[in-house]
Parts: C-alpha cells; structure tokens; sequence
C-alpha cells in the first residue's frame, strides 16, 4: 500500500470510526470538512446492498434531531469524493434532507480504500452469517494481494474477532460456493446460522454440500433448528472404535447381544473375546437345560 499500511490494533463491532486509525491512514488537508451530499459516491465495491429499513428510519430521525455526530470517511475522486466509511449515514443524510454531511478525508490508495470498505462493514451488528463470511474472506485476499497473506492473529487485531472464529468463518467462505443457486435459495443461504453453514461446508464434494445447505433450508421453512438439520455432516471426534459388539446383561439376569458387524468380519481377537464373555451365559443355559 502506497500510503496507509496496514497497522496494528482492535476494531471492534460499532467502532467504524476508527477504522483510519487501525489502517494507519492519514489524512488530507483539515480533519473535518462539511462536503455536499451530491458530491459523495459510494464505492463500487460497497459490499453491502439490502438495509433495514425500520433502522434507518430511526437514524434519520436521530440525525433530524442531532446532526451526524460520526464524521464519514471519504477520498477525493476527480472533482467528487468517494465514500469509504460511513455508507448508512449516507442513506440516513439522505433521508433527513440534509444537503451536507461531515467528512473526514483521507488519502488512500484503492487496496487500502476497498479495506476501509470492508473493514466498516464488518463492524456492524446486523450482518448475517454468510455476509460476515464473505467479507473476511474478502478481507484477508485484497490484503493478500499486497504479498503475504494475513495471518489469523493479524485479521484478529483489524477485526476485533478471535482466531477461532475467523477460522471457523473462513471455512465457511473457502468451503461453499453458491454459483448456479436460484436467487430465491441464496437468499435463504444468506439467512442461515453458523452452524449449519460450517456443517454443509465440511460436506465431501460439491454434490454433498448443496444437499446439506438445501436440507437446512427445507427445516428452517418447517420452522426446525436448521443446524440440527445438518448435525450429521459434523465431524466426530478422533476416538477408539466402538467395539463390534454390545453385550449386556441386566441385574434380572436378561441378556441382550448387538453385532455391529457380521461375524465373518469380526477380528480373531474380537471373536475370542465375545466367546469369553458369553462362555459364562452358556454354561448356565446347558445346565437350565439339563433340568429340564
């Protein structure tokens, strides 16, 4: 990055406002200038499409009452600028009919611009499972391109999440691809839990992975836990065997034996020791039978 490198230090979720600070920008001519709405332009790689109307609505009010208190985060484009941070306070200003907004201008080439981006985005609350997924997926390969590859401990100090859970997310985003879906069945991916969707990425192929995301659509729409839909596809932990064999017998002496393989495949040293527990239960029976 020409200008801006990557720095260390915590963004945590609602702290957008410091993503300059984390990215270690710098900022062009004043801190603060009031810019005019008409003259903002969201980036084009603004990952983020759909809003919740209703919490717009109430950031529109609050800014009808109060201002912008958050200043935006923006580089100059040409005879404009282009919105880096700050794209809800944008649709909010809008809105509430202001004219002009807070800005803080920074100096930013496109690979930190696009981070500043994504990095803001992955500060808000209401991303889903998959948006969260796909935008540190996408964190982690723009800032790839500049050589090395993040490691999960420095995608933790940007992102404010743990290592654990970037890795779990990022599976999910290596794991799946939704290519040739129905629109209407990407949006219902979009509303999945984690759960279920580190489940269908740890599917075997392809083929298996578009079955388990369908079988977790299908429970979510008969209002079932959509990850316990998709348990079975969870790894098991490494263990010993079970054994080829459940024999039990009760207190009241009843006796029950399980195969769970025929005997012909069972190992010599599995067979000899079935044989010696059920030596005991055999002589009983010869003697009950005996008597008779």
């Amino acid at each position: 990055m020409k200008k801006g490198g990557l720095g260390g230090g915590l963004l945590g979720r609602g702290q957008g406002s410091n993503v300059e600070a984390i990215l270690g920008l710098e900022a062009a001519g004043e801190a603060i200038q009031e810019i005019r709405l008409d003259l903002l332009q969201k980036a084009p790689w603004q990952p983020r499409g759909a809003r919740d109307r209703e919490a717009l609505d109430v950031l529109a009010e609050s800014i009808r009452e109060h201002g912008v208190l958050e200043p935006l985060l923006a580089r100059r484009d040409g005879d404009g600028f282009q919105l880096l941070a700050g794209h809800r306070r944008l649709d909010a200003a809008r809105m509430a009919k202001l004219t002009t907004v807070p800005v803080r201008l920074l100096e930013a080439d496109d690979t930190t611009a696009r981070a500043v981006t994504l990095t803001e985005n992955l500060a808000r609350e209401d991303l889903t499972a998959w948006e969260e997924a796909q935008g540190l997926a996408a964190l982690r390969d723009l800032l790839g391109q500049e050589g090395k590859a993040p490691t999960l401990a420095e995608l933790a100090r940007l992102t404010g999440r743990s290592r654990a859970h970037l890795s779990e997310y990022l599976k999910i985003a290596d794991g799946l691809d939704l290519g040739g879906m129905k629109r209407a069945d990407i949006h219902a991916v979009n509303t999945l839990p984690k759960a279920a969707l580190l489940n269908a990425s740890r599917a075997v192929d392809s083929t298996a992975k578009r079955a388990v995301l369908e079988a977790a659509i299908r429970a979510t729409g008969d209002g079932k836990a959509p990850g316990k839909a998709t348990e079975p596809h969870r790894p098991r932990k490494a263990g010993r065997r079970p054994a080829p064999y459940v024999l039990t017998v009760r207190e009241d002496g009843r006796v029950s034996l399980a195969l769970r393989r025929p005997v012909g495949e069972l190992k010599p040293k599995d067979a000899a020791a079935l044989v010696e527990r059920l030596d005991p239960i055999l002589k009983a029976l010869r003697r009950r039978a005996r008597e008779a």
